[in-house]
């Protein structure tokens, strides 16, 4: 009996673990040591094929960029407001 695994089933199974990996927030740099990959360009695969992936990682940035804070009170609001509608 021969128990050998096909290179296709191994190459799809680690491509569902390194995507599974990727969805779960794992760090890319941690997926491509566990997968054995030579390049990080192949481990961005799995990142690529999900939206979900990207649009998450963009969230996250952008909440590290620009946080949810009120820069304006209310009061400097309405002056602000005023001012443009002074200048029609």
């Amino acid at each position: 009996m021969d128990f050998s695994l096909n290179p296709k089933v191994w190459i799809c199974s680690g491509s569902t673990k390194g995507s599974h990996l990727i969805q779960a927030g794992i760090n890319i740099y941690y997926v491509h040591d566990f997968l054995g990959h030579a390049s990080e360009v192949t481990t961005e695969l799995y990142a690529r094929n999900n939206p979900e992936v990207i649009r998450k990682a963009i969230d996250k940035a952008s909440n590290l960029l620009s946080p949810d804070t009120e820069y304006y009170d209310d009061k400097e609001k309405n002056d602000i407001m005023d001012f443009f509608k002074s200048l029609q």
